[in-house]
């Protein structure tokens, strides 16, 4: 890809795009809380939203009845983990707005441990997870309160 086409790309992003660290509580029968880098971006232009399938992922269509006859279905791509990670690697030179944290869901993916034994997460590496999923959280703040 092309640096023109990656900066199209980081430029939907920015201003259409997601970085979460999702958080999930244990669930019945588990031990271990789950965290995982997740990206997407949500359109109502489906050709936008399909192009994003070069660096991977998934789109659904994402619909409700709102009342409202201007509403539009929304077309929803996403993209998770080390693919994630491959995205915001690709995307981080162009990106304006969300280049914090990109590097920061960057840094989280890189050292995360992926334990093959999935119930035995240390609680050290818990407490690290929690940690960049509130830093995520406080820098999207941040990012808000500017614009």
């Amino acid at each position: 890809m092309t640096d023109l086409e990656l900066s199209y790309f980081a430029g939907l992003f920015d201003g259409e795009g997601c970085i979460q660290i999702a958080h999930h509580k244990p669930q019945q029968g588990k031990r271990t809380e789950q965290h995982t880098l997740r990206c997407s971006v949500n359109m109502v232009n489906k050709h936008c939203v399909n192009s994003f399938l070069s660096f991977g992922g998934s789109v659904c269509q994402k619909t409700r009845d709102t009342g409202n006859g201007k509403w539009q279905p929304q077309w929803s791509w996403s993209i998770s983990s080390n693919q994630a990670m491959s995205f915001l690697k690709t995307l981080s030179p162009f990106l304006r707005l969300k280049k914090p944290q990109a590097k920061l869901a960057i840094e989280f993916q890189e050292i995360r441990s992926h334990p093959r034994q999935r119930n035995k997460v240390s609680q050290d590496e818990l407490n690290k997870r929690n940690w960049y999923w509130l830093k995520l959280r406080e820098l999207k703040r941040c990012n808000n309160d500017e614009g």
